[in-house]
């Protein structure tokens, strides 16, 4: 591929699509932690080692004013949840911020390039300057083309004899 192919209808396909799935994710994100997500369910329901008749251990007041629950994969849960929930918060954030950032820099070269072809309409529509070499231009209607001021060396850099 020699270039870049933007066009708005692609570019708005799959912004779209991206920013449907960030939405699913911050859903599952807002499930996962948080006084009502499922980790703590799921840390309330994993129970504790006791023996028959004693009263099941619980540590001090949770997110959700309950009981929090303990033992050793209540707290591995907990000790997961705390440590992944601003991560995860991020990987969010990051989505959404990328994603504007795609869409400002598929604008910005649409608009380049009405600006370049505005441009370039301009110059074709001007008149021609049918004397170049007056205004210092070099090239075909003036300068040294293939030879050089000695008359032995091409522009090519080749010795002539």
């Amino acid at each position: 591929m020699t270039g870049w192919d933007i066009t708005p209808s692609g570019v708005q396909h799959v912004l779209g699509k991206t920013r449907h799935t960030a939405g699913e994710l911050g859903e599952q994100l807002s499930a996962y932690g948080g006084p009502k997500g499922d980790l703590l369910k799921a840390a309330h329901a994993a129970g504790t080692l006791q023996m028959a008749g004693e009263k099941p251990p619980s540590g001090p007041p949770g997110p959700d004013g309950k009981a929090a629950p303990s033992g050793l994969l209540a707290s591995a849960l907990g000790q997961f949840a705390e440590k992944t929930q601003n991560d995860l918060t991020f990987l969010l954030a990051r989505t959404a911020k990328s994603v504007d950032g795609a869409a400002n820099a598929a604008r910005e070269y649409l608009e380049g390039d009405e600006r370049m072809a505005s441009h370039v309409l301009h110059i074709a529509l001007g008149a021609p300057d049918l004397h170049p070499a007056k205004h210092g231009g070099e090239g075909k209607h003036g300068g040294e083309g293939k030879h050089g001021s000695d008359g032995k060396h091409g522009g090519d850099g080749q010795a002539r004899q």
